[in-house]
């Protein structure tokens, strides 16, 4: 059985439950995705969402000592082609809900709860 080691450092040793999280729900007309970077410990983590229909969400764990927190969340205009729906940069881990909107036309993304 393979055990990802640098997942484990990223958990909190009282709780065994991730510190940090980006949580997206997908409310648009739209086949979306979304990306969490970062830095832990000097070294650069990236994680992907799957594919994300219609009212389906994912969680990304985030330590809470991870800085320079970069979120991506693009929607797919064809199987293999994809634009950027919103960008956002933080400096420090944080516990965030966002929801995407709307359609390919016009499609947003905000911080909910």
């Amino acid at each position: 059985m393979y055990i990802n080691t640098d997942y484990l450092n990223c958990i909190n040793s009282y709780t065994r439950k991730p510190t940090g999280f980006a949580d997206v729900i997908n409310k648009g007309g739209y086949v979306a995705t979304f990306a969490i970077g970062y830095y832990f410990k000097n070294k650069y983590f990236a994680f992907d969402s799957p594919k994300l229909l219609y009212n389906q969400s994912y969680r990304i764990a985030i330590p809470a000592d991870a800085t320079s927190i970069s979120f991506l969340a693009r929607l797919y205009l064809t199987s293999s082609e994809t634009r950027v729906i919103c960008r956002k940069n933080y400096p420090t881990s944080f516990r965030k809900y966002f929801e995407l909107r709307g359609t390919i036309i016009k499609s947003s993304c905000s911080e909910i709860g």
